[in-house]
Order: C-alpha cells, then sequence, then structure tokens
C-alpha cells in the first residue's frame, strides 16, 4: 500500500552534494554533532540550513559574499553553521537583496542546488537513518519547523505518483520565490540522497513564470520543468516512498531521535504556531473543524480554546488568517479561476469566497489580483470572534 503524508513544514532537508563535491562522512559528522545541541530559537526565527551555501554561491557568481551579507544587516558568520539562529523573517529578505546585487533572478535555486544533508544538522542526520524514505519524510513533517516556521509542504501519493509541494507563508513575503526555489532544489537533493542515484523525478513544477531563465532550471533538475502551474512541487513514482534508505544505522537513529527531541524542547512553541501550520493542511483538505484538529492534536476542544485565548487568538481567527494566506498565494496565479481559488478553500460559491476575501484585504479578489495595491501592504485579516466554548 502506498504511505499518505501530508505536511506543514517546508521540506527542506537537503540530500547529498552534487557528483562534483566530496563525499560526506556520515558517521564522523554524528560523532561531531553529538557533542552539542544546537543553540536555542526565539519564537518567529529559524535557522541558517542551506544559507550556509550561499556565500559558495555569491563567489562562484563573482561577488565578494561578506559585502552583500554584512550590507543587508546580518553578521555573516551567522551563515557559517546551517543549525546557527535566524531570524525568520531575514531568510526571503536577504536571498532578494542578493538578486538585486548580482542580477541573478535564481540565487535561491543555486543555494538549494548546493544543499547536503550536513545544512539541515541533527533533522538531516536523523532522516538519513530511518527505515524507509517515507520514515524520512515523516521525521521531516515533524521537525522542518525548526528551520524556518513559515515553510509549508504537502505530500500526496495517488494513483502510483507522488507529489511533493513547497511554499512558504506568507504568501507575498520578501523572496519568497527565491525561497520555494531555493526548497524545491535541496528537497531535490534531499531525495537523491535518501533513494540514490537511481532516484530521478518524472518532472518539476513551479508556480511562477520563467523569466527567461528557463534552462538554469533544467540544468539543476535534468527533468521536464514546467513553469506558471497551480503548485510548486517534485512529481515522482510513490513506490519510492517504500524505498529502504541507504546505510540507515538503528543505533545512530537511537542516538539522533534524543536529540533532536531536545532541539523540539529548546524551540517551545507556541500552538497557535503548530495549529497554523496544521491548518494549511487541512484546509486544503476540506477537513478543517475545531473539534477534529483539537483531536490531531490530542486534547479537547475546550482545553484547545482555553489555550489559544492565552495567547490571544480563536480558533476562527486562524483559520481566517491561514485562509486569507493560502487566497493570497492561489490568486498568485493568474491562470487559476476564482472559482477554483474559492472551491480550493472550501467555499461552496466564488460569491461567498468574494465576500471573505473582501472582510480580510478590504478588496475583492480581481482588484487584489490586478495589483490595485502594493502586495506587502496589505493588511492581517480582521480577528474573527472566539468561539463559543461548548
Amino acid at each position: 500500500m502506498v504511505p499518505y503524508i501530508d505536511a506543514g513544514t517546508v521540506i527542506s532537508i537537503s540530500g547529498e552534494a552534487p557528483a562534483s563535491a566530496p563525499a560526506t562522512n556520515l558517521h564522523a559528522e554524528i560523532r561531531i554533532a553529538s557533542i552539542e545541541v544546537a543553540p536555542p530559537l526565539d519564537h518567529q526565527g529559524g535557522r541558517g540550513g542551506t544559507l550556509r551555501e550561499l556565500p559558495l554561491v555569491l563567489r562562484t557568481l563573482g561577488f565578494e559574499p561578506d559585502a552583500i551579507i554584512g550590507g543587508y544587516g546580518l553578521n555573516p558568520r551567522l551563515l557559517d553553521n546551517g543549525d546557527n539562529p535566524l531570524p525568520a523573517t531575514s531568510v526571503g529578505g536577504l536571498l532578494e537583496a542578493c538578486v538585486t546585487t548580482t542580477g541573478c533572478r535564481h540565487v535561491g535555486l543555486l543555494v538549494g542546488a548546493r544543499a547536503r544533508t550536513s545544512c539541515f544538522g541533527m533533522v538531516g542526520l536523523l532522516m538519513q537513518h530511518l527505515p524507509t524514505v517515507s520514515d524520512a519524510l515523516r521525521c521531516l513533517i515533524s521537525h522542518g519547523h525548526l528551520y524556518h516556521p513559515g515553510a509549508v509542504s504537502i505530500l500526496d501519493a495517488t494513483d502510483g505518483t507522488a507529489m511533493l509541494r513547497y511554499r512558504f507563508s506568507p504568501a507575498d513575503a520578501p523572496g519568497g520565490i527565491q525561497m520555494v526555489d531555493g526548497a524545491l532544489a535541496s528537497g531535490f537533493r534531499m531525495m537523491q540522497a535518501l533513494c540514490g542515484p537511481d532516484w530521478t523525478p518524472v518532472e518539476v513544477l513551479l508556480s511562477h513564470p520563467g523569466g527567461g531563465d528557463e534552462e538554469a532550471y533544467r540544468r539543476v533538475f535534468d527533468v521536464p520543468v514546467r513553469f506558471g502551474q497551480e503548485a510548486t512541487a517534485l512529481v515522482f513514482d510513490a513506490e519510492w516512498l517504500s524505498h529502504p534508505v541507504p546505510g540507515a544505522d538503528p543505533g545512530f537513529r537511537a542516538i539522533l531521535e534524543l536529540q533532536v527531541d531536545a532541539l523540539e524542547h529548546l524551540h517551545d512553541e507556541a500552538l497557535s504556531s503548530q495549529l497554523r501550520r496544521s491548518l494549511r493542511t487541512l484546509l486544503l483538505r476540506k477537513g478543517c473543524s475545531a473539534g477534529r484538529t483539537a483531536q490531531l492534536f490530542a486534547m479537547h476542544r475546550r482545553t484547545m480554546s482555553r489555550r489559544l485565548k492565552a495567547e490571544g487568538h480563536s480558533f476562527q481567527h486562524l483559520v481566517d488568517e491561514v485562509r486569507y494566506d493560502i487566497a493570497r498565494h492561489l490568486l498568485g496565479n493568474a491562470s487559476m479561476p476564482l472559482a477554483e481559488v474559492a472551491a480550493a478553500l472550501g467555499y461552496s460559491e466564488a460569491s461567498a469566497f468574494t465576500r471573505a476575501f473582501r472582510r480580510w484585504s478590504g478588496l475583492n479578489p480581481k482588484a487584489w489580483r490586478l495589483g490595485a495595491v502594493v502586495r506587502h501592504g496589505l493588511p492581517e485579516p480582521a480577528v474573527a470572534p472566539a468561539l463559543p466554548v461548548v
């Protein structure tokens, strides 16, 4: 039976280095990594991850990395280690600054293409010591938020085909295209590491237009690449999900699981942040209700309501917030009819979606899509009344 996985965290753990890079000694890495636990994060932050590869990419393009990174306001030494804490809002902004300075429109793609498992510390190493590709992806689903709290991934497996989709939140965040491209390319490398050299996707989908540099994407993926699609995704044969991970060692797995658990305890994420990630998947599955969501977190609905209220939220407010973000993402694809956007968000009629979107943003969807306002200036969704406790 083909496994089914969905996720609320980005698939951005990298695979092995490109063929031109030297092989990594995983056992040596594990011994070194087990000496110390990565520093804690603040609630809004992530970790450097694949940005560790950015300085080398900039040098390859003929630019001095410290000048660009420092000019953006970050200490360049933060990128020396993928486990270093990094403000989540800095990732996209830094990549966008690199695009502006270098004139290369696919910096994120180049960074992701150089990604290695070691860029993601304990989580990446643990993935390489789990029994199957499915197990490794479940690990990523559980712990990927440690590297970018605004990242989203969904993995579907139907009729023998698997689709691994990527997206970042908020949908109009600075550098969003660069971040998604980087996640896609690093996910590609990650799958190569988990499955071995025989793995290859059937095709690669990108929700943004090519922009004249389509050949750069084809050089990285070496399979058909389609731009302007509904989703950004890797499409591959679902049989690979049950493929054994080569070289997996149960002994190392036990050690690494303890250290990843330690990272989770340091993170100490708020319930509202966890719910946002889950809702991004549940809303697209049309299975979102307060009762069902509470069950997924092994708590009663009233307990969930109390905890959210203590954090200054209600369940309906989070639903509206996530719906608004998904709506902006889908509306960014100009070829997707409004009726399909409404249906994807669970509205039976486009008119109901239009009323909701106007309440969130002050504009109707067509005006937003046509660029009647500066996208980054849109307001946050209006807070819905707290749900009654029953």
